[in-house]
């Protein structure tokens, strides 16, 4: 696996507000297909303002000690950016993530 900080033309122009810490590599499983891993905990510090905006625009509340939740919210947040990223270098093309 290699370790890279992910940053495209459109997050440079954010002033290293998205650094996030992303492996690139193939699975060992069969077929070695190519995985992208997002580190959710390298983004941790975001967890109280992406919580809040989950309030403000939809009343979800997450309480503070659930951890798995915790991390559904940085992974969630962190995929929907992390596909943004890859749909703007992509020139607007669709793009599906499963």
């Amino acid at each position: 696996m290699r370790s890279l900080t992910w940053r495209t033309p459109s997050s440079s122009r954010l002033h290293g507000r998205w650094p996030t810490k992303v492996y690139f590599g193939r699975w060992l499983i069969e077929g070695s297909p190519y995985v992208v891993l997002i580190d959710v905990a390298f983004t941790a510090w975001n967890l109280d303002k992406w919580k809040k905006e989950l309030w403000d625009n939809f009343s979800i509340g997450v309480p503070w000690f659930d951890r798995e939740a915790n991390d559904a919210v940085l992974f969630g947040f962190l995929t929907a950016w992390l596909l943004g990223e890859v749909g703007c270098c992509q020139g607007g093309s669709g793009i599906m993530g499963y």
